[in-house]
């Protein structure tokens, strides 16, 4: 009886123990997102300097990816953001930035793309899995589609497993390419009508009950500078190329 006892004592000692693994997901950050002026990335460069600064200095300027370095460490502000400016003045690219969208109102990261290629994604580490990265590529992807691209594209050093599982997680496939020791990823895009058709569109009902007034002699109900009112707020409201 003993050696039962013992024996069943010495199974459950060897038994692989169960480890509870913690799959709760992070509660999504909802932001803004739109393109920034180098105007405006020089006037918020106490927001915007950190995220470069982490950027740079986490991937050593190759290829795209996601931040993980902690941005409040981040130091000389001024020269990371004229570096942001210097690098999407050299390739003619779009800034685009994410806002959160509930106060602060903080900027939580950004993108720079170059017409159909994603230059560059960071992201702050407090927002790392929260759908930030996620939210600027999809924003990425409509600037690049509203500009006549059916694809956008991304290169990621070999190495860099984290941000190719980032991006492959979001639609991403490998073209096969190699532009120097980086990968090419590829990811299609939806067709979208062009900011102009979209602008006719909204604004052509309105334009057709001015010129049925206008036909029907009735100028007592033309109302021009209403009408012209009614044509700014829905310039206000048509959406950016993002």
């Amino acid at each position: 009886m003993h050696r039962i006892v013992a024996l069943l004592a010495c199974t459950t000692a060897l038994a692989p123990k169960r480890v509870r693994t913690r799959t709760t997901a992070l509660p999504a950050t909802r932001v803004r997102t739109r393109v920034m002026t180098d105007g405006e990335i020089l006037r918020r460069s106490a927001e915007v300097g950190p995220l470069v600064r982490a950027f740079s200095v986490g991937q050593r300027g190759r290829g795209s990816g996601v931040s993980t370095l902690n941005v409040a460490e981040a130091s000389a502000l001024k020269a990371a953001t004229d570096e942001l400016i210097a690098k999407r003045k050299k390739c003619d690219g779009r800034v685009i930035v994410a806002q959160r969208s509930a106060a602060p109102k903080d900027l939580v990261g950004f993108a720079l793309v170059n017409d159909d290629v994603l230059e560059t994604v960071a992201v702050a580490v407090d927002e790392r899995g929260r759908g930030v990265g996620a939210q600027l590529v999809d924003a990425a992807g409509a600037l690049a589609s509203s500009g006549g691209n059916d694809e956008l594209l991304v290169e990621v050093e070999p190495q860099n497993g984290r941000g190719r599982n980032f991006f492959e997680g979001l639609g991403f496939e490998s073209t096969g390419e190699r532009r120097g020791t980086l990968a090419v990823l590829s990811k299609p895009l939806p067709w979208r009508p062009p900011p102009l058709v979209v602008s006719f569109v909204i604004a052509l009902p309105l334009v057709v009950a001015l010129a049925g007034m206008a036909a029907s002699g009735d100028a007592s109900q033309l109302d021009l500078d209403g009408a012209l009112a009614a044509l700014a707020g829905l310039a206000d409201r048509l959406p950016v190329p993002i």
